[in-house]
């Protein structure tokens, strides 16, 4: 899943909609009604493109989501992902983090974009 924070006319979104695979999702946050609506303008024609509808966009303020993105960037910057192994040892370290987060905070670990290198 990728989570794509100031999404303005959606087209990170959409790109990212292609790397998700099957079952991934991208979701895009913005405020701007505008940009929302441009970048909703598509997504008709992007699912029928990507074979099911992959893109999401939501209106929100960026800081109101409590997302704990210290947390992640603290592990990434720990724990860099290079290997496929490491991305499993991530979506493991994801899985506790969510088990322990307080009930106010929500779980930003499901959520990132990761570059994996060949």
């Amino acid at each position: 899943m990728v989570l794509d924070l100031g999404s303005g006319s959606g087209k990170v979104c959409y790109i990212a909609a292609q790397l998700v695979g099957q079952t991934g999702r991208a979701i895009g946050v913005d405020i701007n009604d505008d940009m929302l609506a441009l970048a909703r303008k598509y997504q008709g024609e992007m699912a029928s493109k990507l074979g099911g509808v992959r893109a999401q966009f939501l209106k929100g303020y960026i800081q109101d989501l409590a997302l704990d993105v210290e947390a992640l960037e603290g592990y990434l910057a720990e724990h860099p992902v290079v290997a496929a192994s490491d991305y499993v040892r991530l979506q493991e370290w994801q899985a506790e983090q969510r088990l322990n987060a307080p009930p106010d905070r929500g779980s930003f670990c499901g959520c990132c974009y990761l570059q994996l290198r060949a």
